[in-house]
């Protein structure tokens, strides 16, 4: 409810993924085969965060949906819902 208190560290947030991500694909002076293995797998890993947010869209969007697929996209199933 409360979520308004985390928009100021968003932008230092995503700056941290950035260089993160710069880290890991590494300097352009680098050989060509880290380069590779390391945009790989930074496009997987952002691939994956795309895949998560499409999976999570109607629950983060508050739209109507059944309760079985609701359910589905819930963490902790067996634990608190």
């Amino acid at each position: 409810m409360f979520l308004f208190y985390a928009i100021p560290m968003v932008p230092f947030m995503i700056l941290a993924i950035v260089l993160a991500a710069g880290l890991i694909i590494g300097p352009a002076d680098a050989a060509p085969r880290r380069r590779i293995v390391g945009a790989s797998i930074v496009g997987a890993f952002t691939l994956l965060s795309l895949i998560n947010f499409w999976w999570l869209y109607p629950v983060l969007t508050a739209e109507i949906i059944p309760y079985a697929e609701w359910h589905s996209r819930m963490l902790f199933k067996k634990g608190w819902v």
